[in-house]
């Protein structure tokens, strides 16, 4: 991966080997998430991140341009991205007249909010923590 600020590479650790989530539809951005940990934070408290890999439509407006512009107008409840990278391929670059609709693919990484659901105990601990996504 490389860092936005001096495209140098930056390396993450996986902190579990299988993606948060996965997209398994035919149809769709084919979106894979990870958990990950950064080995050199340039905040001590941003040590875990997500990262988002998916596809997506050429033409569209990148993800990564609404959340900046959601994240310099500091909106509540949207995540803050830390890094992205957009176009690292295209579909028309492995097809001969792409003859289908073009996707390209791009990565965002952003800060770590709270447990995946699947990590929760139990009914009232995963209420509780969707009580607190609504009071902000």
């Amino acid at each position: 991966m490389t860092d936005a600020s001096s495209e140098k590479g930056k390396v993450f650790d996986l902190i579990d080997k299988n993606p948060v989530s996965q997209s398994h539809h035919i149809h769709g951005n084919a979106t894979v998430s990870w958990a990950v940990r950064d080995r050199k934070p340039k905040v001590p408290t941003q040590t875990e991140l997500f990262v988002k890999d998916s596809w997506s439509s050429a033409g569209r407006t990148e993800e990564w341009k609404l959340l900046a512009r959601a994240n310099d107008a500091k909106i509540k409840g949207v995540c803050k991205m830390i890094w992205h990278k957009d176009r690292r391929a295209e579909i028309s670059q492995f097809r001969d007249g792409n003859q289908f609709f073009n996707r390209v693919f791009s990565r965002i990484v952003m800060e770590m909010y709270g447990k995946e659901i699947h990590r929760f105990t139990s009914a009232v601990q995963f209420s509780r923590s969707l009580a607190g996504c609504c009071r902000w």
